[in-house]
């Protein structure tokens, strides 16, 4: 994470902005379960309709960096003061 994404992600925080991966519908015992993306924006959920295997590193990467794009874009578009 850089500190502009920790800024961001800090930003979103303040502001009630939580995007986070939650465990998908079905689950097997024998294998780490799949996720969706949730965004809580100030108290209103949305799931994302990308459903992500995290099977391998790589796979985990892929979703924590969405979730960081996802901060980015949550800050860029929210922030009325801009990009200080």
């Amino acid at each position: 994470m850089t500190k502009e994404q920790a800024k961001h992600m800090s930003w979103c925080l303040d502001n009630n902005i939580y995007i986070y991966p939650i465990v998908w519908k079905e689950w097997e015992k024998h294998q780490p379960p799949r996720v969706a993306i949730q965004v809580d924006y100030q108290g209103f959920k949305r799931t994302g309709d990308i459903i992500w295997k995290q099977k391998t590193q790589e796979d985990k990467e892929k979703i924590a960096k969405k979730i960081l794009d996802l901060y980015d874009f949550y800050y860029i578009s929210r922030n009325k003061k801009g990009n200080p």
